[in-house]
């Protein structure tokens, strides 16, 4: 049995991680249907936000702000959810998480890269079609603060939602994980259309390559910043794959 000082401590389970977030714990106490509830509203009301602000401003850059708006308001409501209850363990740091991150980041996007080239979905090498001051704003900083952001959002609090109701309702785990990965992966497709019409123009194969790997991780380590060091590793490797097809 894990010993009330294990439970309470935050650290980050020795061994059978996903059994510290089973219905019934400590660690999952608040994580009922109405954080799932306030989960997926978030991200209806930014993803309404985003195509106001796409349709008033317009073009790449327009869509770039809508990109950056939306992930604002997802990301601000995953950090209060996490603020207030988060699992124990999922905020743990460990170095076997940053490595898996870091070589996942690196690897998965030549993985999608193949695979949308095999599909004929873009062409071999992305490039960005200029290089300006505005550019290196909506071009490089911001695609990485959006990473951010919103792996927290869609493999953390999303995430941990969908997984603690689905367990709630009487499902295997293993289903409970399957659900949460794909409605993860699922949100993430709908946020990355913003950032898609605008300057990173991701393809949208290459970001369900992405959703599903982070939130994969997630689900093996129960910890979420490995899957955070993979989204903004495999967004800067698209950008700098992207600036280099530039020169």
């Amino acid at each position: 049995m894990t010993n009330t000082t294990e439970r309470d401590s935050g650290a980050a389970p020795s061994s059978r991680p996903w059994t510290a977030w089973r219905p019934g714990s400590s660690s999952l106490r608040g994580w009922h249907w109405q954080r799932l509830v306030t989960a997926l509203v978030a991200l209806v009301a930014a993803a309404v936000l985003g195509l106001v602000i796409g349709a008033l401003v317009g073009g790449e850059f327009g869509w770039s702000l809508a990109s950056a708006a939306v992930t604002a308001v997802v990301g601000l409501v995953a950090v209060v959810l996490l603020r207030r209850s988060a699992p124990r363990g999922v905020l743990a740091v460990t170095g076997r998480d940053i490595c898996w991150g870091l070589l996942l980041g690196v690897a998965l996007p030549f993985v999608g890269g193949a695979l949308v080239v095999a599909a004929g979905q873009a062409d071999p090498w992305p490039a960005y079609d200029a290089l300006s001051p505005r550019w290196l704003i909506v071009g490089i900083a911001l695609p990485i603060g959006v990473a951010l952001l919103q792996q927290v959002f869609l493999d953390g609090a999303l995430l941990v939602a969908v997984f603690a109701v689905v367990r709630r309702w009487g499902a295997w785990a293993w289903l409970a994980k399957t659900a949460a990965v794909l409605l993860s992966t699922a949100a993430s497709v709908g946020l990355a259309l913003f950032a898609s019409a605008g300057v990173l123009r991701m393809p949208v194969l290459l970001v369900v390559v992405l959703g599903l790997g982070s939130a994969a991780l997630v689900v093996v380590t129960s910890r979420l910043w490995g899957a955070v060091v993979l989204g903004v590793v495999f967004t800067g490797v698209w950008v700098l794959l992207s600036v280099a097809g530039a020169l």
